[in-house]
C-alpha cells in the first residue's frame, strides 16, 4: 500500500504539489493501494480526475495517538508500507521521497516460530508478542514520516512567508511611488492653475 501525507491546509509553496506529482509517477506504473492523507492532497488528486485512492483526514495535520493507531491498524494486513512526504534536505531545500516503514520487519516475518529451539515460555504467545512489537514498530516509524513532513512544510512555509514579504514590499513601494508621482501632478496642476488666474487677474 502507498500513503501520501498532505495536509489540511494551504500556504506551504509548492511542496505539496511537488509530492503529490511525485506520488503520481511513482505509483502509476506499480501495483498498489492508494491513501492519500490530507484535505490539499484529496482536492489535488480529484481535480485532476484521478480515481481509486482511500481518503483520509485527520483532525490536525499530526495525528494524535488514537488516529495514529487507527491509520496503523488500517494497514496491518499488508507486507508493504510505503510512505510519500516532504523531506526536508535544507531549511531552503524540501524534497519529496519515499519510505518503506515496513523493510525493517519483512525479511523476519516469513519466520516458522514452530521450527525453532524455544528454551522459555512466554505469556502471551510468542507470535502474539512479535505482532505486538512489528505494530509498535510500524507506529513509531509512521510517526517519523509524520514529524519530518510537518519540519519539511514548517521550512516551506517560512520560505513562502519569506517570498510573500519581498513581494509586498515590492508592491508597496511602487504603489508609494506612484501615489508620490500622482501628487507631484496634482500639486503641478495648482500651481498652473494659480498662474493662469493670476494672469488673467493681470490682464483683466
Amino acid at each position: 500500500i502507498s500513503l501520501v501525507i498532505t495536509s489540511n491546509h494551504g500556504f506551504y509553496g509548492k511542496i505539496n504539489s511537488e509530492l503529490l506529482t511525485f506520488f503520481i509517477v511513482t505509483t502509476q506504473k506499480t501495483e498498489t493501494d492508494k491513501i492519500c492523507l490530507g484535505k490539499t492532497g484529496i482536492d489535488y488528486l480529484k481535480a485532476r480526475a484521478l480515481k481509486n485512492f482511500g481518503e483520509v483526514v485527520l483532525k490536525d495535520d499530526q495525528p494524535d495517538p488514537q488516529e495514529l493507531t487507527n491509520l496503523v491498524n488500517s494497514m496491518a494486513d499488508y507486507n508493504q508500507i510505503l510512505v510519500f512526504y516532504p523531506g526536508m534536505k535544507s531549511l531552503l531545500i524540501q524534497q519529496p521521497q519515499v519510505t518503506d516503514i515496513t523493510a525493517s520487519s519483512v525479511a523476519g516475518s516469513d519466520v516458522d516460530l514452530s521450527k525453532q529451539d524455544i528454551q522459555f515460555i512466554f505469556e502471551p504467545e510468542i507470535a502474539k508478542i512479535l505482532q505486538f512489537f512489528d505494530s509498535q514498530v510500524t507506529t513509531l516509524l509512521l510517526e517519523q514520516t509524520f514529524l519530518e513532513s510537518e519540519l519539511a512544510r514548517t521550512a516551506s512555509r517560512f520560505i513562502s512567508m519569506d517570498t510573500a514579504e519581498s513581494e509586498a514590499n515590492d508592491f508597496i513601494e511602487d504603489y508609494l511611488k506612484i501615489r508620490n508621482y500622482a501628487k507631484r501632478s496634482l500639486e503641478n496642476n495648482k500651481i498652473l492653475e494659480n498662474f493662469a488666474s493670476m494672469a488673467a487677474i493681470r490682464k483683466g
